[in-house]
């Protein structure tokens, strides 16, 4: 008797468990790497510009790894060392993941994920200049400015920039770099500026999320504010990709996007569907596959699946999010889950319930709940998590 093949819907309610899964362990059981700095660094871009901004506390390059981990919590690719893991599930085994940092100021970042993965990862630098934590970058790669920088094809399987590429004066020139750098399957995360051209980006990519994948890619943007410990915080925008084929064409998704974006259909045009995405890894489905009842099953499955890594219990869990317990409060919080991502079907359905379970874990053990907050929509959430007056311990 023949096995039928899984369906998409299968595969990807697979992928978005197993996704999860890997998620509730790397939690429970990440230790942050302690980093050795020598006593004399200095980082590859400490202009007199840069240095005024220190005087204004406004400028800060000793991003450890956790606090790569608090940027990248709420964007696909997820916490940096799950990304970088993730990687090193898509290369032959006993081969090192090529990852590339754009801008790593002292190496800090870098420092923490070798002292994670060590020869498992191939880590490159791209910089203006290199100084910092020595013995940590294997390839040095000095380009400037930072988005003429030729990165070699088809060669990295991650990508990250934390501000580093903040400082492009051409944000869509060096993303087009990072996709072409990027093997099939792989994914860039890079921080940029959360100016007006950025906010059109976004705005259309969002709308027209569903069309990327015709263009071998798929793709996010996301608007944040950062409690950086500065007086003033930043406000930035952050991108992820992710390299569906071999002929991913960046350009000509966002000129498409962007067209649409200023000549909306016709009125006699019907509108694309809208398409559902569980998981980071997984296929893309049409949302009419995905009925909301569907939906709530598997995201209560997944919310489940981090509660048994943990030991948690559903109630506490429900305690922790509502003050409240009981089944019906549970399937309140899945369905705002599924709200959200209803809300936000550029986010896969994995990083939304990733951000909300993290917060739960961050005072499992505390007396503190969850603090009433504005739920209307994700990004709403995640403005008030990264509030600083937002703090939970």
């Amino acid at each position: 008797m023949k096995t039928r093949p899984p369906t998409a819907l299968q595969q990807a309610t697979g992928h978005a468990v197993a996704e999860t899964a890997a998620y509730a362990h790397w939690r429970r059981d990440y230790r942050a790497p302690v980093v050795t700095v020598p006593r004399q660094t200095r980082s590859s871009a400490a202009t007199l510009s840069q240095w005024f901004w220190k005087g204004l506390d406004r400028y800060h390059e000793r991003r450890t790894l956790d606090d790569a981990i608090h940027l990248t919590m709420g964007a696909p690719c997820g916490p940096l060392p799950l990304a970088v893991e993730r990687a090193l599930t898509r290369m032959e085994p006993g081969k090192a993941a090529p990852v590339l940092e754009i801008g790593a100021g002292q190496r800090l970042v870098a420092a923490g994920l070798k002292a994670l993965f060590g020869d498992r990862i191939f880590l490159a630098e791209v910089s203006p200049k290199f100084t910092g934590i020595p013995n940590v970058i294997d390839l040095e790669l000095a380009q400037t400015p930072i988005e003429n920088c030729r990165l070699p094809a088809n060669t990295f399987q991650f990508i990250y920039s934390l501000f580093g590429s903040y400082y492009a004066r051409d944000q869509i020139a060096l993303l087009g770099n990072v996709l072409q750098s990027v093997m099939v399957g792989g994914e860039a995360f890079l921080i940029t500026r959360n100016n007006r051209r950025f906010r059109r980006l976004s705005e259309a990519v969002t709308q027209h999320h569903a069309d990327a994948s015709r263009f071998g890619i798929a793709m996010a943007c996301q608007e944040w504010w950062h409690d950086d410990g500065s007086r003033f915080g930043v406000r930035y925008g952050s991108v992820w990709l992710k390299k569906l084929a071999e002929d991913a064409d960046l350009l000509a998704y966002l000129a498409a996007c962007l067209m649409q974006l200023h000549r909306p259909l016709p009125a006699s045009s019907p509108p694309p569907s809208p398409i559902v995405h569980l998981c980071t890894e997984g296929p893309a489905l049409p949302s009419e596959e995905v009925p909301d009842a569907q939906r709530q099953a598997i995201t209560a499955a997944l919310i489940e699946t981090s509660l048994h890594a943990w030991n948690l219990s559903r109630d506490t869990f429900c305690y922790k999010v509502s003050q409240t317990t009981g089944d019906e409060v549970f399937a309140a919080i899945v369905a705002q889950c599924v709200q959200w991502s209803t809300q936000s079907p550029h986010i896969p359905l994995t990083t939304i319930i990733r951000v909300l379970l993290d917060q739960v874990y961050a005072i499992r053990d505390s007396d503190l709940t969850l603090p009433a907050m504005k739920r209307d929509d994700w990004e709403s959430f995640l403005r008030h998590i990264n509030d600083p007056l937002y703090q939970h311990g």
